[in-house]
């Protein structure tokens, strides 16, 4: 974003060429890259210790893109904002916890954990914003150390999403 200069005791000087460059911002600040991804198969139960969602969706996107399940960083992209929603189903208290993750590269990045005792659980990570390059790709994690007692189902559609935005 271009800073326009100012003249005349604060005043911006209106010609052609700062009038382009406040278009060009507004345009940019308007514009931005920014992704949900979700499955868009239905449910999907959550019957092993760990388990990545498989994105098969995505709406929006230039520069962030859907590929192998995952949404990948594009060329120019040093930053992003990223947040996650999980709807879980069959959630009760015989369930030790349910860890809820972002990956980058399969690395955990920012985490949200849950002991609830309701049948339809809601987990959410709140915004977070990390360092990017391109062909890095983010995606989804569950750990049900439960597993092998207490399948969990994660909800699928919009129900259970990764929201990613390009902020630098």
């Amino acid at each position: 974003m271009d800073k326009i200069k100012f003249v005349n005791s604060g005043q911006p000087a209106v010609n052609d060429t700062n009038l382009n460059k406040m278009q060009d911002n507004i345009e940019a600040a308007i514009s931005g890259d920014m992704v949900t991804a979700y499955h868009d198969g239905g449910n999907v139960s959550l019957n092993a210790e760990y388990a990545t969602l498989n994105f098969n969706k995505i709406v929006g996107g230039k520069n962030l893109t859907l590929k192998n399940n995952r949404v990948y960083v594009g060329k120019g992209i040093s930053k992003v904002r990223v947040n996650a929603t999980a709807f879980l189903e069959n959630f009760d208290n015989s369930i030790e916890y349910i860890m809820f993750s972002i990956l980058k590269n399969g690395q955990a990045i920012c985490n949200a954990v849950d002991s609830g005792t309701k049948y339809y659980q809601s987990i959410s990570i709140t915004d977070a914003v990390i360092d990017v390059q391109e062909n890095d790709y983010l995606q989804l994690q569950f750990n049900n150390p439960s597993y092998s007692s207490h399948a969990v189902t994660i909800r699928g559609n919009y129900d259970t999403r990764l929201f990613v935005e390009a902020v630098g």
